[in-house]
């Protein structure tokens, strides 16, 4: 018995889907998850850019809550996930943050595997029960930018870096703040010290 769950997860591939089904079952006016970050599919950035999708701004430490008191009841969470293990068990990757409550809360799970998604520990795994359909891809992730800081970040982030000594432990935002920090910081902190930053930008 357990050989053959086994083998069955490996055979995730042969029981794919193409893409057109996965959101088949997707109506107008559903409420839809889609994955951010890295995982963020480049069709909908450009449909934004474009100004066919609207974008809603709102503090990312609020979605969760919205998810789970149904405020923003979703029918659909469509996710990209890392490729599952000899248990089915995919992971979400390296975003997780929302994404972690919209695969609790929705409905309906759907999923796009994409090899190059890293598997990552902690709380992230999505058991392929979990999905109702998934599509196959290998594509590179959406890459990071940076934005340019402006006189006045860059001016902020000097006098916040220079207040740091070696051997800091540091916790980082998002924003340009401190993209700027860590520009002006550089090579000047030792490698042996743990940064944990949550940014577009990261120490040469």
């Amino acid at each position: 018995m357990t050989s053959a769950v086994f083998t069955r997860h490996r055979d995730w591939q042969s029981r794919a889907v193409p893409p057109d089904d996965v959101v088949a079952d997707v109506k107008s006016g559903d409420n839809v998850f889609v994955h951010g970050a890295c995982a963020t599919p480049i069709p909908l950035l450009e449909a934004i850019g474009d100004g066919r999708a609207d974008f809603i701004p709102v503090f990312l430490s609020d979605i969760p809550a919205l998810f789970e008191t149904r405020q923003i009841d979703l029918d659909v969470a469509i996710l990209q996930l890392s490729a599952p293990d000899a248990h089915g068990h995919c992971t979400r990757g390296p975003p997780v943050d929302t994404a972690l409550a919209a695969g609790l809360h929705a409905r309906t799970v759907v999923a796009e595997i994409n090899t190059r998604m890293p598997r990552t520990s902690g709380d992230t795994v999505v058991p392929m029960s979990r999905l109702a359909a998934w599509c196959a891809s290998d594509r590179p992730l959406t890459p990071r930018t940076s934005a340019t800081a402006s006189n006045v970040e860059r001016r902020i982030g000097e006098i916040i870096a220079d207040l740091i000594d070696d051997g800091y432990t540091l916790q980082l935002g998002i924003g340009g703040i401190p993209d700027a920090i860590l520009a002006r910081l550089g090579n000047t902190i030792s490698r042996s010290n743990s940064i944990p930053a949550i940014g577009r930008t990261t120490p040469d």
